[in-house]
């Protein structure tokens, strides 16, 4: 199961906190298990109420997606758990495949994105007209 946490850093209306939300569920279900239903259990989402009088980000908002062990990138060949550096490149692809999904939908709002796993950390970030 993934667990996604969601940190709006900036004030977003409710409708479009939904939808973030929502998609940001639907392509972590397709980008780290390969599929379209979402079923029950499947991404876990957090969102916490930040003091964003302290928070200090060049993010509007930060999605963070945590895996537990029995989906750490592995070898699509031998299914062997990457070496850490290879590892490290396949989180920031799955984050890369999140990222652009999201600038589709919410590309007037800069983000930052964390695949987090035991093994490494991938991170991509986007700001609006810094391609």
């Amino acid at each position: 199961m993934a667990q996604i946490e969601l940190r709006f850093l900036t004030d977003f209306d409710t409708d479009k906190k939904r939808l973030l939300a929502d998609i940001s569920k639907y392509i972590v279900n397709i980008v780290h298990y390969g599929k379209v239903d979402l079923e029950p259990g499947d991404v876990s989402l957090f969102v916490p109420v930040l003091d964003t009088e302290l928070s200090d980000s060049d993010a509007e908002y930060e999605l963070e997606i945590s895996e537990g062990s029995d989906n750490w990138p592995k070898d699509a060949r031998t299914g062997l758990y990457l070496a850490p550096d290879l590892a490290k490149d396949a989180l920031e692809d799955r984050a890369r495949i999140i990222s652009g999904t999201l600038r589709k939908t919410f590309a007037a709002h800069a983000h930052n994105i964390f695949e987090v796993n035991g093994i490494a950390t991938g991170w991509v970030q986007y700001k609006p007209g810094q391609e």
